[in-house]
């Protein structure tokens, strides 16, 4: 429990530092951006009278008070069109014409603060063009030690609620009347809002605090403008334009709520005209900020700029949505182990081992096969384009980046039958072993080389590895499973693949904007060791119960190894069997080719094209495996209680058909004329993909119920038939990535080609369910 929480927490406490790290500084550069516009302001007045850059007066005069009044500004330099410096004013004994000491930020780069300082540069311009540039020397140290004051109570409240959930599973804590696995969940999710609570908290402090910043920078910036006119010994009533440099400013600032110039307590310049003439209220739902221009006797003029709330909420509720998302992912992964530790507690207390307790064998075999699928779809946010990138670097055609999803497949499905003969002689512990090193060492690769060839041979490795991890993991579970709860067995596995999905996308597709492909990578690779570990210590070298109905027959039917009814080479007539092969073809196939090709291959690739970030992507496909997990946990207890799975397989296809359709929406030239904003977009795709992945949950678990019951499967025994069944539908797995990468490359990667495949797949569902051919 102390080391579950530990994992949660602590990622919880990274994700939320690595958010105030990635935020905060965009805050501090566009303050500084804004309180030197009148500095800018004032430059460019002048070059547009046609005098030379170098004959400005009064550069350090203005910059004087700016320096004085804000410590995260060094100084600052302006430099002409030729690249000379004409102008500095700095901090005293600073230093900034060492190159490596400092970071030139650029538009949409994350600014390095382990150097010195980050020099913003702000363009001037002369009604010629481009005559120089102002750059301003901001201090990382301040934003570092801002942001550290923020985050420092972060990793206290990690472990702290770790050692709070490891005390509650010690201790036993639960009343009689509530389960232990209940208590330990309502712990969990009241510490995790709890440590939430206060990532979030800070980030609004330190947000608001920033937006204040920038608002009071703001007013003073526009009152430097104005009060040239009471320098001059004029009035208002002498200026004209003034509205539009009030406009003109609102513009430059598109944060602004509220730019007003107020004379004795009336509005007599205001962005809203229907103000204008009365009098002055300041806005209640805004960072307001005023200073007076003119404090003559009998005259008070002042300015007055707001920035709404609504800035730190939406800022503040982006990051709220990752904790959110997250906790999704760690709820899950927590789950696996609660269940584990309730494992652990019966066979405690009955004195049993996992050999002989079949329920606590599936709990204690779930985590491995959970974590497994984690590392897998660690890198689905990111791993498409990562491909493409390698792809079009080695002078390869963009096209040939699906041949990359092809290889992991295409091994995935050669290392099946050969592990399910393998766990049916030896068992499944050494799979499970050799499964999670050759995934770690497949993650290592991809950590440690970029090169086309060693990312198609990384991810060869890698198939090889989630098989021997799959079928070991399976062979485990279906060797306990009861007879009575097929399908409900079955769905184990899908639910545990989902879940594994979900938190693997979510986690990696938050990583990666912190340490990167490669981190997301080592990462992969430390919890493949630690899989190895954990089975190497806890799972038992032999899964076979020694159960009275359950003989050793019909366990080493259930790992998929041959019996002794069965003869050599039988299991080809299962090309014979009208219904196993319309259900592979019109079922099997199009659900895996769907999830590889679509969602998986193409999905990144469209959500990238909507310029969404990293982390969204994986948020945006996380919606799949949770439709998966909403509808399969249902759908299996139905499917074992009433039967009729030919209709549910049939209400599964038109779901991923109608899912795909919507998808494609965004490419139809009727919706994208209706110029719909990112958030209609975001919720279309949303939309869609939680329908497929609905879809999907209603074929994943009750298809293998239906190949158990056709004609081939009661001559030859279902264990057989279904570990064939499960070979085919591969050919799903290593024909969606290719198919869908060749329409993307045709139609220069258009969603439209996800609404066709959507038609298609409706097609297979009406072709499936007026068939009247015998099973």
């Amino acid at each position: 429990m102390f080391l579950m929480g530990l994992m949660s927490f602590g990622l919880l406490a990274y994700i939320g530092t690595g958010e105030i790290s990635q935020k905060y500084p965009g805050f501090e550069f566009n303050k500084v951006t804004a309180q030197t516009s009148s500095i800018q302001s004032s430059i460019e007045s002048y070059l547009s009278t046609g005098l030379p850059l170098a004959q400005y007066v009064g550069f350090e005069t203005l910059v004087a008070p700016i320096l004085k009044s804000d410590p995260v500004i060094g100084g600052m330099t302006v430099i002409d069109a030729k690249g000379v410096a004409v102008f500095r004013a700095t901090q005293p004994d600073l230093e900034v014409d060492n190159e490596d000491d400092f970071w030139v930020l650029e538009t949409g780069v994350q600014s390095d603060l382990k150097k010195s300082f980050t020099h913003v540069v702000v363009p001037l311009r002369s009604r010629f063009g481009f005559d120089g540039k102002l750059t301003i020397h901001v201090r990382n140290k301040y934003i570092v030690e801002q942001i550290h004051s923020a985050v420092k109570s972060l990793p206290y409240a990690a472990l702290l609620g770790s050692l709070v959930l490891g005390a509650v599973g010690f201790f036993n804590l639960a009343p009689r009347r509530i389960s232990k696995m209940r208590m330990d969940q309502f712990i969990f999710m009241v510490l995790y809002l709890f440590i939430s609570g206060i990532a979030i908290y800070e980030l609004g402090n330190l947000y608001s605090s920033g937006v204040y910043k920038k608002a009071q920078s703001l007013v003073d910036g526009l009152t430097e403008r104005i009060s040239i006119i009471y320098d001059l010994d004029l009035s208002l009533d002498d200026v004209e334009g003034l509205d539009r440099t009030f406009e003109s400013f609102r513009r430059q600032n598109p944060d602004l709520e509220t730019v007003a110039l107020i004379v004795d307590g009336v509005a007599v310049n205001h962005n809203s005209p229907a103000v204008i003439g009365k009098s002055f209220v300041p806005d209640m739902n805004a960072f307001g900020a005023s200073q007076i221009v003119d404090d003559h006797p009998g005259l008070d003029v002042k300015v007055y700029v707001s920035i709404p709330y609504r800035v730190v909420f939406l800022t503040v509720a982006r990051s709220a949505k990752t904790f959110v998302v997250l906790l999704v992912a760690s709820g899950f992964m927590a789950g696996l182990f609660f269940q584990l530790g309730g494992a652990l507690r019966r066979l405690r207390n009955a004195r049993e081992t996992l050999a002989t307790d079949g329920r606590s064998a599936v709990d204690a075999i779930r985590p491995v096969l959970f974590m497994g699928f984690l590392i897998e779809n660690l890198a689905v946010s990111f791993l498409p384009q990562l491909m493409q990138k390698s792809v079009i670097a080695s002078g390869l055609p963009s096209s040939l980046a699906s041949l990359m999803f092809m290889a992991y497949f295409i091994a995935f499905a050669g290392a099946l039958v050969p592990a399910g003969v393998y766990a049916g002689k030896r068992g499944p512990k050494p799979l499970i072993l050799a499964g999670a090193i050759v995934t770690a060492i497949s993650t290592l690769l991809m950590a440690s080389y970029d090169h086309y060839q060693m990312i198609v041979l990384a991810r060869m490795i890698a198939g090889v590895g989630q098989g021997l991890l799959f079928i070991g993991s399976q062979s485990y579970i279906l060797a306990y499973a009861a007879a009575d709860k097929r399908t409900q067995s079955a769905g184990i596995i899908v639910y545990t693949f989902n879940g594994g999905m979900l938190s693997g996308m979510v986690i990696g597709g938050l990583l990666v904007s912190h340490v990167g492909s490669s981190g997301v990578f080592w990462i992969g690779a430390a919890i493949a060791v630690s899989i190895g570990l954990y089975t190497w210590l806890l799972i038992s070298d032999s899964p076979v119960p020694p159960e009275k109905e359950r003989s050793r027959e019909m366990a080493r039917a259930r790992l998929g190894a041959p019996t002794k009814a069965v003869a050599k080479g039988s299991i080809l007539e299962v090309f014979g069997s009208v219904g196993f092969m319309w259900t592979t073809l019109l079922v099997g196939i199009p659900a895996k080719a769907i999830l590889t090709g679509v969602v998986i291959f193409a999905m990144p690739l469209v959500l990238a094209a909507q310029n969404l970030a990293q982390e969204d992507i994986g948020q945006i496909i996380m919606f799949y495996a949770l439709g998966v997990l909403l509808s399969s946990h249902f759908v299996s207890r139905y499917a074992d209680r009433v039967g009729r799975i030919k209709q549910i397989l049939f209400i599964g296809l038109v779901l991923s058909g109608a899912g795909l359709c919507v998808i494609g929406l965004i490419g139809w030239s009727a919706v994208s004329e209706l110029a719909l904003g990112p958030f209609a977009l975001t919720l279309i795709l949303l939309l869609g993909t939680l329908v497929v992945g609905v879809g999907h949950g209603c074929i994943n678990a009750p298809v293998v119920t239906h190949i158990a019951a056709t004609d081939v499967a009661r001559r030859l025994g279902d264990a057989p038939v279904t570990a064939f069944y499960r070979f085919i539908e591969r050919v799903g797995h290593i024909a969606g990535p290719l198919v869908v990468g060749q329409l993307f490359f045709i139609s220069r990667q258009s969603p439209l080609v996800i609404g066709w495949l959507g038609i298609a797949t409706l097609v297979c569902a009406i072709i499936f369910i007026v068939r009247r051919a015998p099973d």
